[in-house]
């Protein structure tokens, strides 16, 4: 079905959202952008903008009528995820998910709880009050994760090695968290799991794995943990088929999922899968980027075709679905800068040309202060790229490659580019704990 004409209202105008306005511009779809950033980059590319929160359901509302909209599209925000849904719903627009089917999987808390219910195993939770008692921390098997249940990013998010560092790891996970509500988990280290993140495409009531991947998590000064390289696919992947995927699909539809994508992070030992966390919308991770690339099957295109039509695709996509990626050795890598006022980025456009890099997005333009409150959380990183090599030992001379060209560049010239790339992940990738 051809989209020529269409009108999109797109909720949220970050760097990650400019590749859907793009898209949706190549299908021949008018764009509207909002939200309250005066500065915000698919603002400068998106046909139409408004300075208009997304959580202003009103105002998006006379923006929709005003602007004969036909859809409303948001990508990788779980705050813009639920206003989205509020929108289409008042409009009477086609969505994807039903508010409750959101909660249930992108709240922390209510993802475990769905989780236990459908015979999907979680990472162990202990119950620890903001004052943890003595009968509390007996429980407690450190070392342990305190994180708010219904925020991103990495933000509010410790790890306690003792129970004195607990009150104020509570108390900072509660000050980000909207309902002022936390989680204590036990803490996956690197010793003991190896860290995956899963993804799925949904059309119909039918879900495909799309792809599952390792993640390098790289330790930063203060104690914060991320993921900086997303390796496709994961040494873990037909274990994961034969244990896991059929029981995450069964979950999937005994709660009545049909459109959309997912995906689900979590850890591996010896013992089996474990979940924590949940996203049922785009990630940040722009995961589609690569399986698009590889597998044609674009979700970020179908999910705007869904918005505008509610429909994902007239054929069936999911079939395209190859988690193996045809052979390909694929990388989603995050570029850090260090502490400081960032000058400007250097050597973009020859990085976008180099063999196998199929995608850069930009997170943070000229003249941007990374703080100490933005150590270790992804306001860190400057960009994010996915890359796709014939094999490992040419994926991670592609990486080299990238470190040796961009620039970070403060304000008195100095480079800011902090590399977080480990060549041995990458190239002596193995199963560590094969059953």
């Amino acid at each position: 079905m051809s989209l020529e004409g269409k009108r999109l209202l797109v909720i949220g105008a970050n760097g990650n959202i400019c590749n859907a306005v793009r898209r949706a511009k190549e299908l021949g779809i008018y764009t509207v952008v909002t939200d309250y950033f005066e500065d915000s980059p698919a603002k400068k590319i998106a046909d139409k903008s408004y300075l208009v929160s997304t959580a202003d359901t009103d105002k998006l509302v006379g923006i929709c009528q005003k602007e004969n909209i036909d859809g409303v599209f948001t990508g990788y925000s779980e705050l813009n995820l639920n206003f989205t849904e509020r929108l289409c719903k008042a409009m009477g627009y086609p969505f994807y998910a039903t508010a409750e089917q959101v909660n249930m999987l992108t709240n922390k808390e209510s993802f475990k709880a769905t989780c236990e219910k459908h015979g999907v195993p979680s990472v162990k939770a202990y119950s620890v009050s903001e004052v943890p008692t003595e009968e509390e921390l007996k429980k407690v098997d450190f070392p342990v994760i305190v994180k708010p249940v219904d925020s991103y990013s990495g933000k509010g998010i410790t790890i306690c090695k003792s129970a004195k560092e607990l009150p104020t790891a509570i108390v900072k996970a509660k000050a980000v968290s909207a309902s002022k509500r936390y989680l204590v988990e036990q803490y996956m280290n690197e010793k003991d799991y190896d860290i995956f993140t899963v993804y799925y495409t949904l059309q119909d009531g039918k879900a495909a794995l799309s792809g599952i991947v390792d993640r390098y998590m790289y330790s930063f000064p203060n104690n914060r943990r991320l993921s900086t390289v997303l390796l496709y696919p994961s040494e873990y992947l037909d274990r994961y088929l034969k244990e896991m995927d059929e029981k995450v699909k069964r979950m999937f539809s005994e709660i009545g999922l049909k459109n959309g994508t997912i995906f689900i992070e979590g850890a591996v030992n010896r013992d089996g899968f474990y979940f924590w966390e949940c996203g049922y919308r785009l990630c940040g991770a722009q995961q589609g980027i690569i399986t698009g690339y590889v597998n044609k099957v674009d979700v970020e295109e179908m999910l705007i075709r869904f918005a505008l039509t509610g429909k994902m695709s007239d054929e069936d996509v999911t079939a395209l679905e190859d988690p193996r990626l045809k052979g390909k050795v694929a990388i989603n890598l995050l570029v850090f800068s260090k502490l400081g006022n960032i000058k400007r980025v250097a050597g973009i456009e020859e990085v976008k040309k180099l063999d196998g890099v199929i995608n850069y997005t930009a997170l943070i333009g000229e003249n941007h202060v990374i703080s100490v409150e933005d150590e270790g959380t992804l306001n860190q990183s400057v960009a994010r790229l996915h890359l796709v090599a014939d094999d490992r030992e040419k994926m991670a001379n592609l990486i080299d490659r990238i470190y040796s060209i961009l620039k970070i560049e403060g304000q008195n010239g100095e480079n800011l580019i902090l590399n977080t790339f480990d060549r041995d992940f990458v190239t002596k990738r193995s199963t560590r704990f094969a059953k």
